[in-house]
């Protein structure tokens, strides 16, 4: 599954007509596990928490997820949220998250991921035959000693395994 990321750093403190500002930032999305992007963008509302519960509804209406909050109210409210959103969702939760206030800047970038998802691929077939070999060798083991110590190194390398899985599955959504 690949995601967007959506966030929502604290704003600086606007007055006047336009209220207290969101400001969504950094919508990630790894298409295709070669390139990530990114759109940041500057909302302002006059309403802080109908604007962050507006924003949540929209990236659920879409399938995303709300994956992190930090909201502070007062004179100088705000939210930072992060969402994860699918990819074919991408430019339509930026439109989404535009209609909650007056859009004040947006930006879009992208960054090439494919030879970090390329390295770790790689690292995880070489260990996943790293277990393989070590469980034949376990199998095959008479001796308590030599159990015990390929035992410990099958852990080790089941561990390292799973980890670079994580990693993976961290770069791809």
């Amino acid at each position: 599954m690949t995601s967007a990321t959506i966030l929502y750093p604290p704003p600086s403190p606007v007055g006047g007509r336009f209220g207290l500002p969101i400001r969504p930032k950094s919508v990630r999305n790894v298409r295709d596990a070669g390139t990530s992007f990114t759109a940041t963008l500057e909302l302002a509302s006059t309403d802080v928490s109908t604007a962050t519960r507006a924003a949540i509804r929209s990236i659920e209406g879409r399938g995303g997820f709300l994956f992190w909050q930090e909201t502070r109210g007062g004179a100088g409210g705000s939210s930072v949220l992060t969402f994860k959103v699918l990819p074919e969702h991408f430019q339509a939760a930026l439109d989404d998250l535009g209609a909650i206030g007056e859009v004040r800047s947006q930006s879009i970038s992208a960054d090439d991921v494919s030879a970090i998802v390329v390295d770790l691929e790689s690292r995880i077939n070489t260990s996943e035959a790293s277990v393989l070999r070590l469980r034949a060798l376990l199998d095959d083991a008479t001796e308590l000693e030599t159990i015990a110590t390929v035992e410990s190194q099958l852990l080790e390398r089941e561990t390292s395994l799973e980890q670079l899985r994580g990693q993976l599955r961290t770069v791809r959504n």
